[in-house]
């Protein structure tokens, strides 16, 4: 895939990174104070939430219009500097809004029977903590415009895998207080968000100053009803994937938000790839669509959802086959493993996420861009109405089942979609094969006996069901991209060692 494959296997890397020091957090750092980690996640949770409806959706105008104004020789007309602007004026508008009308929308949360102290208790940091993350999230799609996704993902990913586990720790040793704790939360996003302003510079691509004259009445109109719409569609998506943190939180407890939190982030590291692939694509998508090239845009629909659906599927098998023994090899093992079926319905909801490849990206830079926010909001009605449902029933564990079908029927639309507007879909008898394979693969690792040893065990199941499921995809060769990242892969392995490929 080109840029596409070299930059998201670099970002995936990263990501990986990133999943190492998340997993020995998970294990041994996170369950000492999951009551504060859950804190953490409903602040970034809320916090996501407010992001779309503060900025009035501007970060969504980074990639469908950089190509209307990109243009080296003026600094892109100063495109940056304006989308800048425009999101701290409507921050600054909207904040002001927000506070007058705080009563009503406690009252609301009161209606539902949310716990609306949660939410009181952290409007300040929540406030701060939105403006950094409309920011880092402008400035990181920016530079994803000149194909740079790797080290703004060093700052989005690293840093915080590292920052916060450093404060649950300084919490746990009472070196801090819950108020320093959520600072410190907050300053981490600052480091961030400086890193990402130097990156930009150091591209030569930080140019803050608009041309106002270049953004003829046409232009301003499209992007205002480009941007009306980023503001559902960016809301639609973050009450879709950030809810079940925020319900939890509301209605169980920060305790519960972080066991269900920690579980996540083991579900997590299926879609890490995804991640990197859809933040590489996205631009080169918009810039196809702007272009009307798509047959460019169904080689990698279809290549991307194979791609996807072996690399996420793979890792399910592999990691939800010696879960036990993973979290057996923490103190916490108890408080772990009451997050088990939360990883299995976030990691299939994650995996039937990626099976769809780009056809998100597709709806959403085409001229139907519209049709998004239909979708989005169906998909964060859903997840509400079954969040509300189930989590009174099935605890943490409603609250994954209602992601996940949610999210399964979400896919399906989506994919409908896409394939009566733009005739186009991702599927070939090669999706069925890699299914079967990933079943048998599973059923093998899953029969291997318990050694009586956890980290030997863990070895064991992960290894054969891993190495069984991988050899059978790469001797097939279902991905080109897949077979050729490996190769090259092995090729690097042996020339750092001195060796030659015959």
């Amino acid at each position: 895939m080109g840029i596409i494959g070299r930059q998201g296997f670099k970002k995936t890397i990263i990501s990986y990174i990133g999943v190492f020091f998340g997993l020995v957090s998970t294990l041994y750092i996170y369950p000492l104070e999951e009551a504060m980690y859950g804190l953490a996640r409903f602040l970034i949770s809320v916090s996501s939430l407010l992001v779309p409806l503060l900025s009035f959706g501007t970060s969504t105008l980074v990639l469908r219009f950089f190509p209307v104004f990109r243009d080296p020789k003026s600094g892109h007309h100063g495109f940056l500097g304006l989308l800048l602007i425009l999101s701290t004026v409507f921050f600054l508008i909207f904040s002001v809004f927000l506070v007058v009308w705080r009563d009503l929308f406690y009252q609301v949360l009161r209606t539902i029977n949310l716990d609306v102290e949660v939410f009181s208790e952290n409007l300040l940091e929540t406030g701060v903590l939105v403006y950094f993350l409309i920011t880092i999230g402008l400035i990181t799609n920016y530079i994803s415009n000149f194909q740079r996704i790797v080290v703004p993902g060093i700052f989005n990913s690293l840093y915080f895998k590292i920052g916060l586990p450093i404060l649950i720790l300084l919490f746990y040793f009472q070196l801090i207080h819950e108020a320093q704790f959520k600072w410190g939360l907050i300053f981490i996003h600052f480091l961030i968000l400086a890193s990402l302003v130097i990156y930009t510079f150091f591209l030569g691509e930080f140019h803050l100053k608009p041309d106002f004259s270049f953004v003829t009445k046409k232009i301003a109109k499209s992007m205002a009803g480009y941007s009306i719409h980023g503001v559902f569609a960016s809301l639609g998506s973050t009450i879709a994937f950030k809810i079940d943190a925020i319900m939890t939180a509301s209605m169980l407890g920060f305790s519960s938000t972080g066991i269900f939190s920690i579980a996540d982030n083991v579900a997590g590291v299926i879609a890490s790839p995804f991640l990197s692939l859809r933040d590489i694509s996205a631009p080169i998508i918009a810039q196809e669509l702007h272009d009307n090239d798509l047959q460019n845009i169904k080689k990698l629909y279809t290549s991307s959802s194979i791609s996807m659906l072996i690399v996420g599927l793979g890792m399910l098998i592999t990691a939800y086959v010696s879960l036990d023994f993973i979290f057996q090899l923490s103190a916490q093992s108890s408080i772990l493993m009451q997050g088990k079926m939360v990883v299995l319905m976030l990691g299939l909801a994650k995996v039937i996420d990626m099976t769809g490849g780009v056809n998100g990206l597709i709806i959403s830079f085409s001229k139907l861009y519209r049709w998004n926010i239909v979708l989005i909001l169906l998909l964060a009605v859903l997840n509400i109405f079954l969040n509300y449902a189930l989590i009174p029933i099935y605890g943490i564990n409603g609250a994954a089942l209602a992601s996940l079908l949610s999210m399964t029927i979400f896919s399906v639309v989506k994919m409908i979609f896409v394939w009566i507007r733009f005739r186009l879909h991702p599927f070939t008898f090669q999706h069925l094969w890699v299914v079967i394979i990933a079943a048998g693969a599973y059923g093998l690792g899953y029969i291997i006996p318990h050694t009586g040893y956890y980290l030997l065990t863990f070895v064991l199941k992960a290894g054969i069901t891993g190495s069984i499921f991988g050899g059978l995809v790469l001797y097939f060769k279902f991905s080109p991209e897949i077979n050729a990242m490996v190769l090259r892969l092995y090729d690097q392995a042996k020339g750092f060692l001195g060796m030659k490929r015959n």
